[in-house]
């Protein structure tokens, strides 16, 4: 999961714009975001009760969890902590990417120092809409 679903959407949010929509230029801008990529902490575990799963090896030592930290030493992204998890039997399934906005140095309304930094939340589901599903809602909103 980490080296390609994660890392692909890892690269297609804090790739800078590319100058077209060609294959190419995206995976330049990729590419970029790939070279100043540096893992600051790497956590892996194993789920209790792996082991004794049907067909697992009783001596496995496969991880079924990963936490990374990682640095993006880009000028845009520079001091943004990013962090991706993924794992096997967790008591939810989808892909979540959040971004926690840096906090405004202040509020110029206002003399109260900034309240917590926005946070916005891509939730992808594990499971795709039919097109018909999908043209359907469309429908409904005009």
């Amino acid at each position: 999961m980490v080296q390609n679903h994660l890392t692909q959407l890892l690269c297609l949010l804090t790739m800078d714009m590319p100058q077209t929509l060609r294959a190419e230029d995206i995976g330049n801008k990729k590419t970029d975001i790939l070279r100043s990529l540096s893992v600051q902490e790497c956590h892996r575990f194993q789920y209790e009760g792996y082991r004794v799963e049907k067909g697992v090896d009783p001596q496995s030592t496969t991880e079924t969890f990963a936490e990374l930290k990682l640095h993006i030493d880009t000028e845009q992204w520079a001091g943004v902590p990013v962090y991706m998890r993924t794992g096997k039997a967790l008591d939810r399934s989808g892909t979540e990417i959040g971004v926690r906005f840096k906090p405004q140095p202040f509020d110029l309304f206002s003399d109260r120092m900034p309240e917590t930094p926005n946070t916005i939340i891509f939730m992808i589901q594990p499971k795709r809409a039919s097109f018909s599903a999908c043209r359907a809602r469309s429908r409904r909103r005009t």
